[in-house]
């Protein structure tokens, strides 16, 4: 909660006043946040929280009036050298595989590039939104 809460909350608070009037501001939440996560509410909880106060003030006046725009990329599991580590068990690899529609983990690459589309003027008209990036796992 401090991280991904607290520490979310307070770097879009100090950080507001320099942003220039049209910017975008993009946080990073997670699939857990929409579908929960068992085993790990608070996580879950946390990411839940960032699509909400995405959403709230995304369309708040205040940032309205500066033509800001707030949105969220919700990733589900991504291959990083961290989550590489953390499922060296070929078996929970394959499990979490077989949770994805797309039958494999994503790349640090597309996620980036989900970001670099809504910090981009392409979506212009696009705030409060979350973009899920998780081979359809979130529909299943």
């Amino acid at each position: 909660m401090d991280v991904n809460v607290r520490g979310a909350v307070f770097t879009f608070v100090n950080a507001l006043p320099f942003l220039a009037d049209g910017a975008s501001v993009v946080f990073v939440g997670s699939v857990a946040g929409r579908k929960g996560q068992p085993g790990d509410a608070l996580y879950a909880g946390s990411k839940g929280f960032i699509r909400a106060f995405a959403r709230n003030v995304g369309t708040s006046p205040k940032l309205m009036a500066r033509r800001m725009r707030v949105n969220v990329v919700s990733p589900g599991p991504v291959e990083t050298p961290l989550t590489v580590a953390a499922t060296n068990n070929l078996e929970i690899r394959s499990y979490v595989e077989g949770l994805i529609p797309m039958r494999r983990w994503g790349r640090a690459e597309e996620i980036a590039e989900a970001i670099f589309f809504l910090a981009s003027p392409a979506s212009s008209f696009t705030t409060g939104a979350d973009l899920t990036v998780d081979g359809g796992m979130s529909h299943v």
